[in-house]
């Protein structure tokens, strides 16, 4: 029992900010309804509901919070310098909020499902130029690669051939002829096009650009057509620009 007793108190007393908070806009949401059932009932209104009222009045003090949120305020944020002050403030915003709750639901309602659109359309604008931009890389990068027909079917051979010439044998005058078609018009070429303009073997040519690699002077690329394609590197444009 008294371990029960001593989670309560440890539990009110960590909590009673909160706690202080929710009392709050229960007691004075419920005061605020009763405040405007007697007002209205000396109009003599029809529509008049003690616990419609009260009910509508909490409702909207429920909300006061999530307003003081938008409105970036820190009335109800608790700090070791918080001011027993801010709790009557925030008090009379619960009885103002209760006192004219259908319009004050009502509002925070709009202005909630505005900000939602808002939202939306941001995120749609977001994706929008998301869209473009990939478009802009897309083409951006299609205007560098090499326009010839891709015919790679065979690098599984191509691979396994390496295996039997010496990288000794990739050197000379073959290696800088490679790295200059590399460095000409398109950005990214194909095995397939660097055979046809250096008129030699899809097995030599992928042989050196493996070698090159080893050395950072080259390096593949895999883009959205799924095709392999070669480019220089910082340090093999650099090696270009001096030969």
């Amino acid at each position: 029992m008294n371990l029960i007793i001593s989670n309560i108190l440890t539990f009110l007393f960590t909590n009673a900010h909160i706690l202080t908070i929710t009392i709050i806009i229960i007691i004075v949401g419920a005061f605020a309804g009763l405040t405007k059932f007697f007002l209205e009932k000396e109009k003599e209104s029809t529509n008049n509901n003690l616990a419609k009222n009260i009910f509508q009045s909490i409702g909207a003090s429920i909300l006061v919070p999530l307003l003081l949120n938008m409105l970036s305020s820190s009335l109800i944020i608790y700090s070791n310098e918080y001011d027993k002050i801010n709790y009557f403030v925030f008090a009379g915003f619960c009885f103002i909020a209760g006192f004219y709750s259908e319009r004050f639901i009502y509002s925070i309602g709009q202005k909630i499902l505005k900000d939602i659109e808002e939202n939306k359309k941001e995120i749609k604008d977001v994706k929008k130029d998301i869209i473009v931009t990939d478009k802009n890389i897309e083409t951006l990068i299609s205007d560098e690669l090499e326009g010839e027909k891709i015919d790679e079917d065979n690098l599984t051979t191509i691979s396994k051939s390496i295996d039997d010439i010496e990288l000794t044998k990739i050197n000379g005058d073959f290696v800088k002829e490679l790295i200059q078609s590399l460095n000409r018009k398109y950005k990214y070429r194909t095995i397939e096009g660097l055979r046809t303009e250096l008129d030699r073997t899809r097995v030599s040519i992928y042989a050196a650009l493996e070698g090159l690699e080893k050395f950072e002077i080259v390096k593949r690329v895999y883009l959205k057509d799924k095709n392999t394609y070669w480019t220089l590197t910082k340090k093999g444009k650099s090696y270009a620009k001096n030969k």
